[in-house]
């Protein structure tokens, strides 16, 4: 892996050269066009029923602007569906440094590009986590951001409501740099009450527990009873609302091609899209209604603190037997509250002495996301 040091300096470097970001090299998930080369999403067919994009998405002409090089569009779990990193038609993305676990998804290319020291820093997107996901198991710090521009303009959607671009880095140092750059060099927080909701995750293993607990202990974090419950409480269920109102958007994105390209599909993404139009009234109303009652609870929560502080995933860098539809479920219990709310997240790695790793999800308000942001890298 080349030396951290050398890939920090590679962002100093930039101002020299053509911008905060000249000369540094980054990689794009395969679900952003850049001009005259094929985005397959990690499809196998794609291309054949969308055309060669003609104009760059907007995150990669704001990284142009700033003197960044594109290296390269890495792989991902297709059509963004799937939290693991497993790929039917271009192969599994593996954990960086571990050869029995996988880098998680749907952003597994572009962590693993980061993790594995290609690139200083690479770009996906999240949805229900998948920034979060690969962040945590990869060791990485990553940006989520909110849904805007960024993901709707020249990025193939999943659920263009839910998407939203995110970045990857190995340093705090670093992704202050992309932040600073993608939302605003505005001052940092005086202060950053965090509260401490990590035991919504009753699997959490003790390993992750005590890192989580270490940086949460750092940071003069709060955990309050009253606030668990109604996390507890107005959270409960929030993995099956985005089921609910995910699918039903990749529904119609894919509907045009989803029956007659059944076979082309891996099965388990097909079946994940093809329940879109089966959901009953019943789903739709309890859905809808569910995540209002999320973005309510958000409102309250941070009402008293500036970040709230979840787990990401219950065990550290799991490999591919693990990925079942139960894990993925218990995943989406932990990442889809922040999804439902369309709340920005920051990422902070739990690095673990066997070299695996957790991460905690620190989820903020929209209008403060920067300001708290920055304290947190300028401290961490």
């Amino acid at each position: 892996m080349p030396e951290r040091d050398a890939l920090t300096e590679a962002f100093a470097r930039g101002a020299l050269i053509g911008g905060p970001l000249g000369g540094v090299p980054y990689v794009l998930k395969d679900l952003f066009d850049v001009v005259g080369a094929p985005t397959t999403a990690g499809s196998g067919f794609l291309t054949e029923v969308r055309p060669t994009p003609q104009m760059n998405a907007k995150v990669a002409e704001v990284l142009a602007a700033q003197g960044a090089v594109l290296s390269g569009k890495v792989s991902m779990v297709e059509f963004a569906y799937g939290m693991s990193g497993e790929n039917l038609w271009f192969g599994d993305v593996p954990h960086p440094r571990i050869p029995t676990a996988l880098a998680g998804g749907s952003s597994s290319g572009s962590a693993f590009a980061v993790g594995r020291g290609l690139t200083p820093f690479s770009i996906g997107t999240d949805t229900a986590g998948s920034m979060r996901v690969p962040a945590a198991y990869c060791g990485l710090y990553a940006w989520r951001d909110i849904p805007g521009p960024l993901s709707q303009e020249g990025c193939f959607p999943l659920a263009s409501s839910f998407d939203t671009t995110g970045w990857f880095t190995q340093t705090a140092e670093e992704l202050l740099v992309l932040n600073d750059l993608f939302l605003g060099q505005g001052p940092a927080a005086d202060c950053v009450r965090i509260l401490d909701l990590t035991d919504l995750s009753a699997g959490l293993t003790p390993e992750l527990r005590e890192a989580g607990n270490a940086w949460l202990a750092r940071k003069e974090a709060t955990a309050n009873a009253e606030a668990l419950a109604l996390a507890q409480r107005h959270f409960a269920d929030a993995a099956r609302a985005y089921n609910v109102l995910g699918s039903r958007e990749a529904y119609v994105t894919h509907a045009p091609w989803l029956d007659e390209y059944r076979a082309r599909y891996d099965p388990i993404v097909w079946g994940r899209i093809d329940r879109g139009r089966r959901w009953s009234k019943a789903d739709i109303t309890f859905a809808t209604a569910k995540q209002a009652e999320v973005k309510e609870a958000w409102s309250l929560l941070l009402a008293d603190y500036d970040a709230i502080a979840l787990p990401i995933t219950p065990i550290p860098s799991p490999g591919k037997a693990v990925m079942t539809e139960d894990y993925r479920s218990e995943l989406l219990s932990l990442t889809a509250p922040a999804s439902l709310g369309h709340c920005p997240a920051l990422t902070i790695p739990l690095c673990l002495s066997d070299g695996t790793s957790g991460g905690l999800q620190l989820v903020m308000a929209n209008d403060t996301r920067q300001a708290v942001a920055k304290t947190l890298l300028a401290t961490d």
